[in-house]
């Protein structure tokens, strides 16, 4: 249970099963990174790119083609304001502006904080499988110690719902309620039908547990206390604490234990932690090489960095139940948050905290990452007048985000570019500006050396007067600073606001963009046809040179490795050949699409392509 040396990556648990491919997947998270979101889809996708270490690569045609394929498909709600400014330019972001919405939670105390998946996969005669990703961890590069559940389930053919998947599909019909800007009416659909299905989906039980349940919290109808009714013992283990929440729980249960981060636990009154008859923390020196062996360590990349896993054990008599999801032991996750937990029922002997706790020897076991807590040990020291400039920040940015800020695309008339403003609608207020606060926005496309100082006093916030067709973005950057009294703070954050006027053809541009050349669109194309095998992208390296394949024996050589792939394709995965021709097809839009082709692509393309749409027949 818990073992340090058993690890799940997100992108494995994204991965369809055999024979199924990924329709639509929703996902929450309290902060969300756009370099993590814009990875994900290559879990989705048939092809899978490691480099030595099993890490996901960044290949350019990996990506491409992953993003282009499922970015419509995906549906991710994050708090609002609390997406990080990207560290580089990157265009890929461009496909996520319709992919990411932003949430408030309807309590203006609380954030909207849940890290759950749902996706949805359509297989064999068109079977729907579903899984549902649990997570205490959101959707960012963080390399803390998390806790992931997987629950799989088929969608049956029934009439009657299973009452006990209820709280999953509320959850999931109430996700477009509380977004800053409204869903596209197709996603809403989607998450319509995704919330229908999931009440006759039958999920089945992870190993070794007898029943579970969800939770969902902050949402309507559901806002209840999940520890009642007999508790025998109570673990708690959660990165941050709260002392409202530590005296809910001071008299239920006896031999209490509580683990939490070092600062957390020193931050608290000793008397809060005094009903519990043990107190951890995790280990920030903790290295697990010398028993896991070296290269198991290598292989695992031990160690991880710091707690952020939220899970809950409570003990009633032979049994046991686990409860794990986003919820931080706190009066806000309870009372004001949007939060999603499940819980898990078995035995004791299997689930119960001395299971958790027990040592093994010749093994590292999860005890062996703690240290016991001793009550006034590096008692931290908080600066009031530092933390009181980053609380008026944070009071500027929802004033920010409550205005409901748009951003607006119009053509020069020299056609030497474009002009791109962030404005305020007519029916919003725009907070007020101390003189001591400098706001500053950009768009992520460019550098931050382009940032322009935001005017509040007037509508339009922002103007950046001549801007190419790469650097038109929907998503902004800003930089809240603060001065007083020697002092100073800053707050770095991007929202993703409407884009009003973008071009209509805006993403087949922006392929063009991407591709560049005929060279890129053949080794786009031969991605698309590899066999699983990264090294078949090698084949066209001796027409790598700017002039390879533009005629003579490149161009010989070019026709016929291509023709090549095309048949192999046709003969063992005819589905590749949908993938080109949505390639095609999205090139053949423009003149300048066209002409990105290979010169004698329509001919060797042609045949191929009908026999395709015979076979599908």
């Amino acid at each position: 249970m818990l073992s340090p040396t058993e690890r799940e990556q997100l992108l494995e648990a994204l991965r369809p099963p055999s024979g199924y491919d990924l329709d639509a997947a929703i996902g929450t998270t309290f902060s969300l990174d756009l370099l993590t979101l814009l990875t994900l889809p290559i879990g989705f996708a048939s092809f899978d790119w490691q480099d030595d270490s099993g890490r996901p690569t960044a290949e350019p045609m990996a990506l491409l083609e992953a993003v282009r394929r499922f970015a419509e498909r995906m549906t991710i709600f994050c708090q609002a304001g609390r997406i990080p400014v990207p560290k580089n330019v990157e265009r890929l972001y461009a496909y996520l502006e319709n992919s990411v919405y932003e949430v408030t939670a309807a309590d203006e105390r609380g954030v909207f904080h849940p890290k759950v998946w749902v996706l949805r996969f359509v297989g064999p005669d068109e079977a729907i499988a579903y899984r549902v990703l649990c997570l205490s961890r959101n959707a960012t590069p963080d390399r803390s110690w998390d806790t992931l559940l997987i629950l799989d389930g088929e969608l049956i053919d029934r009439q009657k719902s299973f009452a006990v998947n209820h709280p999953l599909a509320d959850f999931v019909q109430a996700l477009p309620e509380r977004t800053i800007r409204p869903l596209t009416d197709d996603r809403r659909a989607k998450i319509n039908q995704v919330q229908d299905e999931l009440r006759r989906t039958r999920f089945s039980l992870p190993d070794g547990f007898d029943d579970f349940s969800f939770l969902p919290l902050g949402i309507p109808g559901y806002q209840q206390w999940p520890f009642e009714g007999r508790v025998d013992r109570l673990l708690v283990m959660s990165p941050f604490l709260s002392e409202d929440f530590l005296e809910w729980v001071q008299d239920i249960g006896q031999n209490n234990v509580l683990i939490s981060r070092l600062e957390s636990l020193a931050a608290l009154p000793p008397e809060r932690l005094a009903p519990f008859g043990a107190v951890y923390f995790l280990n920030p020196d903790v290295r697990d090489e010398e028993d896991a062996g070296e290269e198991a360590a290598r292989d695992l990349d031990i160690p991880l960095e710091g707690l952020h896993a939220k899970l809950y054990i409570v003990e009633s008599g032979w049994d046991a139940a686990i409860w794990t999801g986003s919820a931080n032991a706190t009066g806000a996750a309870f009372e004001r948050n949007v939060e999603f937990m499940v819980k898990l029922t078995g035995k004791k002997s299997a689930w119960g905290i001395n299971t958790l706790l027990r040592q093994e020897k010749g093994t590292t076991s999860f005890i062996d990452l703690l240290c016991e807590f001793k009550p006034g040990q590096d008692q931290p020291v908080i600066d009031l007048e530092q933390r009181q400039l980053e609380s008026q920040l944070d009071a500027l940015r929802e004033g920010l985000i409550k205005a409901k800020l748009r951003a607006r695309v119009t053509a020069i008339d020299d056609a030497s570019g474009y002009q791109l403003e962030v404005y305020c609608p007519s029916d919003q207020h725009l907070p007020d500006l101390p003189n001591n606060i400098v706001v500053c926005c950009w768009p992520i496309t460019l550098r931050d050396s382009a940032a322009l100082t935001v005017k509040m006093q007037a509508r339009s916030l922002a103007v950046f007067e001549r801007v190419s067709f790469d650097a038109l973005s929907a998503f902004f950057a800003f930089e809240l600073s603060i001065s007083a009294s020697g002092r100073t703070a800053s707050l770095r954050f991007v929202l993703n606001l409407p884009l009003d006027g973008a071009p209509v053809d805006r993403y087949d541009q922006l392929l063009r963009s991407l591709l560049g050349n005929s060279h890129q669109v053949v080794r786009f194309l031969h991605f698309l046809l590899a066999d699983d095998d990264p090294a078949l992208l090698d084949l066209l390296d001796p027409l790598g040179r700017p002039d390879g394949g533009s005629g003579g024996a490149g161009a010989s050589i070019l026709s016929s490795a291509l023709f090549e792939m095309l048949l192999h394709a046709l003969h063992r995965q005819p589905d590749r050949l949908d993938q080109v021709q949505r390639l095609v097809t999205d090139l053949k839009q423009t003149a300048e699409g066209q002409a990105l082709l290979p010169a004698e692509f329509d001919a060797i393309w042609g045949p191929i392509w009908q026999v395709r749409q015979e076979l599908k027949r």
